[in-house]
């Protein structure tokens, strides 16, 4: 959701059906990797071969538009496990007898169950999420084989993220979701979906939510961002304030060259400066069928209004259903005691 070189993982989700002892069983094999990107044929790399991949990916169930839910490598990777945004992920709040209270990871709840130990046979499901060199989706390839039988391969244009394979899992398993709180006394909830559905259909949802808080402790920028059907709404909460780079952002040559050619008064041939870049609007919203690259914010153009408000209420509706602490920034502050909740800070926003 952020720039580039933030997302650096790659996930491998495997779920299959195998037979010992004439009984039938649903495994789960999941795999992460930092800094897994593009090196696949199967994701149009014609310099590397990967012939295994992209022979898995021609059997598989591709995912188009998906997106990932949280640009930075162990937030991503808290969220994909436990099917939350960052806020709820990746920030486990102190509970009423002192102990660390966080989020039930997809492992932990597994193993309530007893279902045993996960390393199984890569038959079934294969699913790879990878970083977009500076843009913001993430591709998605999931494969199920031999469930049903003669299942085929193929292509979604429906939005996906990282958040939507804890609700695969458990739904794979039929295990509900563990009842129980972390912010408040209201529940913790999973927003993501099921994919499965996907595997034998196409699924009629055209939208998907993405977070962003912080990467390294000093990096805090909270975003929040919705894509629904071509548009996408990022809501920047400290857009008054620079954006903050990290230390291995900042020493890449990439970012290097864009300080020199910056300092010396050069183009830096790319979309925008580097003002633009730390100092952006509160609201950016992007038609990304006409401009996939996101360079036209028509969040202050007047004809698009009523696509403005109504992500806008997509976000926050999503925001009070994950318990977002930031839910009221950046000119409000959250307060569960008095009504309504939104209190004014009369902060000039």
């Amino acid at each position: 959701m952020l720039c580039p070189g933030l997302l650096r993982w790659a996930l491998l989700l495997a779920l299959g059906l195998c037979r010992a002892h004439r009984a039938r069983s649903r495994n789960v094999l999941l795999i992460l990797a930092d800094d897994g990107g593009f090196e696949s044929g199967a994701y149009n790399n014609s310099a590397i071969a990967t012939p295994h991949l992209d022979a898995l990916a021609r059997r598989s169930l591709v995912f188009r538009n998906a997106f990932t839910s949280v640009s930075s490598c162990s937030p991503s990777r808290a969220s994909l496990l436990t099917g939350l945004p960052q806020a709820g992920s990746h920030e486990p709040s102190m509970g009423r007898g002192g102990a660390l209270a966080g989020p039930k990871g997809l492992r932990g709840t597994l193993n309530v169950t007893r279902l045993g130990p996960l390393v199984t046979p890569l038959e079934g499901w294969w699913s790879g999420a990878v970083r977009n060199r500076g843009r913001r989706a993430t591709p998605l390839v999931t494969r199920r084989a031999r469930w049903p039988p003669g299942l085929p391969g193929g292509a979604r244009a429906e939005p996906a993220s990282p958040a939507d394979l804890t609700p695969t899992v458990l739904d794979w398993f039929s295990i509900p979701y563990p009842h129980y709180a972390i912010f408040s006394s209201k529940p913790v909830r999973l927003t993501g979906r099921s994919l499965l559905p996907a595997l034998e259909a196409e699924p009629p949802w055209a939208t998907v939510f993405g977070s962003q808080s912080l990467h390294e402790v000093t990096m805090s920028y909270p975003m929040r961002s919705v894509q629904h059907q071509s548009f996408r709404l990022v809501h920047n909460l400290h857009f008054k304030m620079p954006f903050p780079v990290d230390q291995d952002f900042y020493v890449s040559p990439t970012f290097q060259d864009l300080l020199d050619r910056s300092a010396a008064g050069r183009p830096t041939h790319w979309y925008k400066d580097l003002h633009r870049y730390y100092y952006r609007e509160r609201w950016e919203l992007y038609d990304r069928s006409r401009d996939p690259h996101e360079t036209q914010n028509l969040a202050a153009d007047p004809r698009y209004a009523p696509v403005l408000e109504l992500l806008r209420a997509q976000l926050v509706k999503w925001q009070w259903d994950t318990h977002d602490p930031w839910v009221c920034a950046p000119d409000g502050v959250l307060e569960e005691k008095l009504s309504p909740q939104c209190r004014p800070l009369h902060n000039e926003l």
